[in-house]
This record gives C-alpha cells, sequence and structure tokens, in this order.
C-alpha cells in the first residue's frame, strides 16, 4: 500500500506540468485500438481493444477496454470544466456498477492542487490536498513545484528548465536535503521537434545515466520510431509509427529482440 501511494503521489506531482504541454487537439470523435500480440511465424493474435470516445473539444470523455474475445471488461468516464481540466474520472465494471472514482481540483494556472480517490460505495478513500508550492518563470512556464508533508515539512522538489524557444529541456528531482534523486533530460532539433531523451537516477557514486530515446520523424513532422538504449549504449526497444494522411496514427509496433505487438488504430470522424 505504501509503494501505491508512493506511485499516486509521483503521477499526482507530475500531472502540475500538464498545463505547460497542452495536449494534442483531436479531430476525430472516436478512436478504436486493436493490440495483437505476434506469435510464432508472425502471426498476430488479439490481445485486447478499446474504444475512446471524444467531445467537440478534443477531450476524452469515454474510454472503453474489451478483452481478446471482444467482451467488455470495464470503461472510465471523464469529465472537464470549462477550461479544459479533467476534474472528474469514473471508472465502471461491464455491468455497469462503479468500481472508483477520482476527482481533482486546479489552481489558477492549471497545476492540480488536490486529488481525492472515493471508493465504489462512495466513501473517501485517500485525499492528497494543497500541500505543493508551484513556481513559474515570466513567461508562465513552470519551473519548480515543492512538495510538503501535511505538517508543513519539505519532501521533495521537481526543478523545470527551458531553452528559449520555451521547450522542456530538463526536469529534475531533489529530495528535501536538496540532493538529487533522479533527471530527465531532453534535445531538441531546429524545427522543435524532441530527438533525445536521457533519463538518469542514483546509482551508489553519484547520479549517472540509466537509458536513453533517440526519435525520428518523417517530412510532416509526425514521429515514426523511436530507439532505446542501456547506458553502457546497447540497444534495448524501439516502436514503429504509421500515420493516415490526416496525421492520425493507424499503427505502432513495438520490438525488443523482434516484433511483438502491433497495435491498429482506426477512426470515426
Amino acid at each position: 500500500m505504501k509503494k501505491l501511494i508512493t506511485l499516486i503521489i509521483f503521477i499526482f506531482l507530475l500531472s502540475g506540468l500538464m498545463h505547460a504541454k497542452e495536449k494534442k487537439k483531436v479531430n476525430y470523435k472516436k478512436r478504436i485500438a486493436l493490440e495483437y500480440e505476434i506469435e510464432y511465424k508472425s502471426v498476430k493474435k488479439l490481445k485486447r481493444k478499446s474504444v475512446e470516445k471524444y467531445d467537440s473539444k478534443g477531450n476524452m470523455i469515454e474510454n472503453i477496454h474489451y478483452n481478446s474475445n471482444g467482451i467488455e471488461v470495464g470503461k472510465i468516464k471523464y469529465s472537464y470544466d470549462d477550461k479544459g481540466n479533467q476534474i472528474e474520472e469514473s471508472c465502471y465494471n461491464p455491468y455497469g456498477s462503479l468500481r472508483w472514482k477520482n476527482k481533482y481540483k486546479y489552481d489558477h494556472k492549471r497545476s492540480k492542487i488536490e486529488q481525492a480517490e472515493y471508493n465504489s460505495d462512495g466513501s473517501l478513500k485517500y485525499k492528497i490536498n494543497k500541500k505543493f508550492k508551484y513556481e513559474y518563470d515570466n513567461k508562465e512556464n513552470l519551473i519548480e513545484m515543492a512538495e510538503y508533508s501535511p505538517d508543513g515539512f519539505l519532501r521533495l522538489k521537481r526543478k523545470y528548465k527551458y531553452d528559449n524557444q520555451e521547450n522542456l529541456i530538463e526536469e529534475a528531482v531533489y529530495w528535501a536535503n536538496k540532493s538529487i534523486h533522479e533527471k530527465e533530460e531532453y534535445k531538441y532539433n531546429n524545427k522543435g521537434y524532441l530527438i533525445k531523451k536521457t533519463w538518469y537516477v542514483r546509482y551508489v557514486y553519484g547520479i549517472g545515466v540509466y537509458k536513453y530515446r533517440i526519435y525520428k520523424y518523417d517530412s510532416k513532422g509526425n514521429m515514426i520510431e523511436w530507439i532505446e538504449y542501456q547506458n553502457d549504449e546497447s540497444y534495448r526497444e524501439k516502436e514503429k509509427f504509421k500515420y493516415d494522411n490526416k496525421r492520425n496514427l493507424i499503427e505502432k509496433a513495438w520490438y525488443n529482440s523482434k516484433l511483438r505487438s502491433i497495435t491498429e488504430y482506426k477512426y470515426e470522424y
């Protein structure tokens, strides 16, 4: 349970940066994803299916999940405020009964300041309340986010750096004693496309590279591949992407030592 709460807090903190990473405006009402496992002799076997529904503003309002036999296993519904912030997320079982519900609150900068999860009977499971402090630069970019314990003691800080084009180039986590815990670095080409992301973690000797990814794009700016390497430069895994003439993703293929899975996407406009 302690590990779960730590993970939830981490996700909560990371979402505080969402105002600076605007989501892509979608041009469709529904997206169907079919994920296949690649078996012996490249035979495709359906693993799962999902159906995403969107409103006129491009917000996902429902995501229905199905198993390999096409049987619904659950759905999640989403609600938003007039600024496009997600304020509620509700998960239901195949029979329509509530499994759990999350509610969110934001400050005037659109940074998340509260998250509460409720059980299926409506009782409060936990709440992460306003124990966070945000700092911004003069261009409204988030540059620091501090987390405090309920009694007011600093737990950790996340610091962000940007280049002259306001691209995020560094994201680092520091403990209360100011020692660095982990870091991510981002590099871009002259068109502003991300071309390399490097993850750093703390080792016994100090902070060091854990892994990194190299990104490739087509002439239209669509990301067509990323390749991930270990810190010793050895290959780890990769994904390849294909798009339609509307620049919507139609296929994603994942490889490690060989092709392992393919996800196909279909759209309704």
